[in-house]
């Protein structure tokens, strides 16, 4: 998980063999030796010795100094007391905060604090203890939710400023958010945990509870700098009346790792509308779109160049965009400028609103790789993936549209390309796209390509060895350029309408401004087309299982230009004579 002591490694080929390899993987527990042994986001959580202990129920426990020495027989009573005697030990001494639960690790307990909680440098923080007949003892995986939780009587919760140098831990705790009646709607920002300068930060097992408002709120909030590693933990965006976001990031760095409940081969394989599902960041939840922001997102990441979010469950909620709003301000995953470097191996569900997109690419250009990509339920547009003014590498990805739309003619598209004149545009190779739609008064494109406003001779970058649909509405499109945007190579795609289907005007395979390709040979026939095809890909199971079978006219149909050395599941590509076409490799 590259978290902890974990990292990739290398090995060396000598005299034609292979050396060992020099990664560090998960340990099966703690070593107790100040290290995150199995790279879990906690350090020496179980290791009870030289603890520093609070317990609110416990016989004897007190916030009297005095009485109060943080030991099992006399803890402290609350946490803000025991993080200031944590303040007084050498700086060379680990400094750890465990916190108990109860007498038994069934137990929950409430820890209220007027807030916020300014956490301290090297301080870790730790739920998930009890004090049983044996002693302190640490409760691993007693529920995935934790049963400790810090209750903050203000907007803002825990606090990691710029005084956290060496890092800080916050782990195993619910944390809520509830400012006294009348004064949460009032309160400009509501943040649940802010990393506002701190560095080498972890966010271990944490869950942000949903229900807290102001004018904006923030499950997380990473600024100025502030650097932070967050893993196994459920994030939700508040109940924000202008704006909600769940992961904020602006001018930090985040690493967000495996917060999903099923990790398979490095690659998150929950569902959104999974009922066991509770790891990930999650987006506004409200009774009607009425009442939810104009803007809300699960994900935002602006002005940090090596965000890597890997293997993580992105649900979009509930959002009302305003008129005149561009769709990107509602995105499940929304990274602008220079925000995000790695997406890799999440499943990211759009929401529900009037448009409704999963994932909204802003001047970004991350590699986004081996995602699950559901563009969620809107009204009037449902869309996959969004890249506006974006050179994007695209390889690999499941890319859904929807099937749901409460309008007349409503649009679905799978990959929408706003390109403009400066730029290469994005590099889309080896994915499966499809819009989907509802078999009805509808349009749906595999690919739309349009131009920003003024934007003259726009690039619109490559599309290769991708599989395209044209989804199943009425009128539908594989690839749709419209006039002054051109895509700079349409090479060994697969372009093609679902059987079954049955489209007023028939499918367009490539449409130009009004020009018109709707068979393979025409296609062909464009300047810059090469060796696509049009067949049924013959899908395991369309549209949820999209393995190719023995019989798909897209195996070693691909070229070998930029393709990537693996696919969706991190199968070798070519596994036969030449490179299949779409996001998995026929392994036979």
């Amino acid at each position: 998980p590259l978290i902890g002591a974990c990292h990739a490694g290398t090995r060396v080929c000598s005299g034609g063999v292979w050396g060992p390899c020099s990664e560090v993987l998960p340990a099966a527990s703690e070593t107790c030796n100040g290290i995150d042994d199995n790279c879990n986001g906690m350090i020496d959580e179980g290791c009870v010795a030289g603890c520093v202990v609070v317990c609110a129920n416990c016989t004897g426990s007190s916030d009297n100094p005095a009485v109060a020495d943080g030991s099992v027989d006399h803890p402290f009573a609350s946490i803000e007391p025991a993080m200031a005697a944590v303040g007084q030990i050498d700086a060379g001494t680990q400094r750890r905060i465990c916190v108990v639960g109860g007498s038994t690790c069934r137990e929950s307990t409430l820890y209220p604090t007027n807030g916020p909680l300014k956490m301290r440098d090297g301080l870790i923080l730790q739920g998930a203890y009890a004090i049983t007949a044996e002693g302190l003892v640490y409760c691993p995986g007693a529920t995935l939710q934790p049963r400790t939780t810090i209750r903050f009587a203000s907007s803002e919760g825990v606090v990691f400023d710029q005084t956290i140098v060496a890092g800080a831990e916050l782990s195993s705790f619910m944390i809520e958010i509830t400012p006294p009646a009348g004064s949460a709607s009032a309160a400009p920002t509501g943040t649940a945990i802010t990393i506002k300068g701190g560095k080498n930060v972890t966010l271990s097992r944490v869950f942000v509870s949903e229900g807290f408002a102001a004018t904006s709120t923030y499950g997380v909030a990473i600024t100025s700098g502030g650097q932070a590693t967050i893993a196994g933990s459920s994030i939700s965006t508040g109940q924000g009346k202008s704006s909600a976001v769940g992961l904020y990031v602006n001018g930090g760095t985040v690493n967000l790792r495996n917060n999903c409940d099923k990790i398979v081969n490095g690659r998150c394989a929950s569902y959104c509308d999974d009922g066991g599902s509770m790891l990930g960041v999650h987006g506004y939840v409200a009774a009607s779109t009425a009442d939810a922001p104009a803007q809300s997102s699960a994900v935002f990441v602006t002005g940090s160049a090596s965000a890597s979010l890997v293997a993580n469950m992105f649900c979009g909620g509930t959002s009302n965009i305003a008129d005149g709003q561009t769709i990107a301000s509602v995105a499940a995953l929304r990274c602008e400028g220079v925000g995000c470097m790695t997406v890799s191996g999440n499943v990211i569900e759009g929401g529900t609103d009037r448009d409704a997109v999963a994932v909204a690419l802003v001047g970004a250009d991350p590699l986004l790789d081996s995602n699950l990509i559901e563009g969620g339920c809107g009204d009037l547009t449902t869309t996959g993936v969004w890249l506006e003014g974006s050179s994007a590498r695209l390889q690999n990805n499941l890319i859904l549209g929807g099937k749901c739309g409460g309008a007349a003619a409503p649009v679905f598209c799978g990959l929408h390309i706003v390109s403009s004149s400066t730029g290469d545009g994005p590099d889309v190779h080896s994915n499966d796209i499809e819009p989907l739609g509802l078999s009805t008064d509808c349009q749906s494109f595999g690919v739309l390509v349009e131009s920003v406003p003024g934007a003259s001779s726009a690039t619109a970058g490559a599309l290769r060895n991708n599989v395209i649909s044209a989804g199943v509405c009425s009128r539908r499109f594989a690839v749709s350029e419209a006039a002054g945007a051109s895509l700079q190579s349409l090479q060994n795609n697969d372009l093609y309408a679902p059987t079954g289907a049955s489209a007023t005007g028939g499918t367009v395979l490539y449409r130009h401004a009004n020009t018109d390709a709707t068979t393979a040979a025409q296609v062909s026939a464009i300047s810059l087309a090469k060796a696509n095809i049009s067949a049924d890909p013959a899908y395991a199971s369309y549209p949820r299982d999209l393995h190719l079978t023995a019989a798909s006219p897209c195996i070693d149909q691909g070229t070998s230009d930029h393709a990537p050395p693996s696919d969706f599941e991190g199968n070798v590509r070519p596994a036969g004579a030449s490179y299949d076409i779409g996001a998995y490799e026929l392994v036979q």
